[in-house]
């Protein structure tokens, strides 16, 4: 199975982020990592990432202070064939890796 790595920046968004890690955990394609880089929150996100218990989610927090920061660090960290960038605020329905991944085997080599 082809392993799929999703990242997540997160800066304060304690009311979105529970979900968005929920829709991640929830996809059909079940060979996923998600690496989430919080990156200076002051509010409660850092905590709810951490009380979420999946061995497919890792959370780091890193010094940098901006989105793109946060996106380099976890592809650095990602194992994955493939990458997803997420927003912390955004929400993948169930079967969207595993569409995308029917839809790269069908395409021509050299593409």
């Amino acid at each position: 199975m082809t392993k799929v790595s999703i990242i997540i920046p997160l800066y304060n968004s304690e009311a979105y982020i529970a979900q968005t890690i929920d829709s991640c955990l929830a996809q059909t394609h079940r060979d996923i990592e998600i690496i989430v880089a919080e990156n200076g929150s002051t509010d409660k996100s850092y905590q709810i990432v951490k009380s979420i218990d999946d061995k497919r989610l890792s959370v780091f927090q890193i010094l940098k202070s901006n989105a793109a920061a946060a996106r380099n660090y976890g592809y650095h960290k990602a194992t994955g064939t493939y990458i997803i960038f997420l927003d912390a605020d955004d929400v993948m329905a169930s079967n969207k890796i595993e569409l995308q991944l029917k839809a790269l085997s069908k395409k021509p080599k050299g593409f």
